[in-house]
């Protein structure tokens, strides 16, 4: 049987869930296809970009990158978006352009793509190994995850990620330290062995390709918090391990 934590540390754990999944489920949200209600969601004071902001201070993350990318975003819709008049077809535009086609894509939002290159360097096919390794993955946690895209899309990834954290902290509420570690492997797992091995070498095309701040602004926070959290969720194993 494993060991009670104390009310103080499982508290802290908890909490730190709670921040991470609202984290994933914005940036998951984010990278899905712009609507008039993802604008919405976004906006106001209990939008999900303050609830992003709010939750990325809890965490005290001091990295200028992130800070930078939120700054960025909130400038786009702040700024850039001016109340909220502008048409969505620019930015439908630009998200088919670089994640949709039917032309060649600059940034395709598939891990798979990345991860199963072709042996001239070209981006791999979608439905690769890498596609059916995720949705094992999911499938091995308990989770028969049937997202709008393919298991390996980053949305999909990100979304999994806050599905996780979600289990984690039902099982802290319910005083179950074996359940709750398990999770945690499969969230270090997905991390280490999927988002890290991708995220940066797309987000950098994103940057590199975008012509709307929007993108890169998203690029820069997914980037930076995936790389962030890669090391923090090692840590948050070992010490609820302990």
């Amino acid at each position: 049987m494993q060991p009670s934590l104390t009310l103080i540390k499982k508290k802290a754990l908890m909490e730190m869930a709670s921040n991470r999944q609202a984290v994933y489920r914005t940036l998951a949200l984010l990278w899905t296809e712009p609507t008039k209600e993802l604008v919405n969601q976004v906006q106001g004071e209990s939008g999900i970009l303050a609830e992003l902001k709010y939750c990325l201070s809890r965490m005290n993350p001091e990295n200028a990158e992130l800070i930078a990318g939120l700054q960025l975003l909130e400038s786009f819709f702040n700024e850039e978006w001016p109340e909220l008049q502008q048409p969505l077809t620019d930015w439908r535009v630009e998200f088919t352009r670089l994640f949709v086609g039917p032309e060649h894509l600059p940034s395709p939002p598939y891990e798979s793509c990345y991860r199963e290159r072709l042996e001239d360097g070209s981006f791999g096919y979608l439905m690769g190994e890498t596609t059916i390794a995720v949705k094992k993955l999911f499938l091995e946690a308990g989770m028969d995850v049937k997202p709008p895209q393919m298991p390996d899309h980053i949305s999909a990834e990100l979304e999994g990620m806050a599905l996780f954290l979600s289990i984690e902290i039902e099982a802290w509420t319910k005083d179950n330290k074996a359940s709750a570690l398990s999770v945690m492997q499969f969230e270090q797992r997905l991390l280490e062995q999927h988002l890290a091995q991708w995220v940066p070498a797309f987000c950098l095309d994103v940057r590199t390709h975008s012509r709307s701040n929007y993108y890169k602004a998203l690029s820069m926070l997914t980037e930076s918090y995936v790389q962030m959290d890669l090391a923090r969720s090692a840590e948050l194993l070992r010490q609820a391990e302990l």
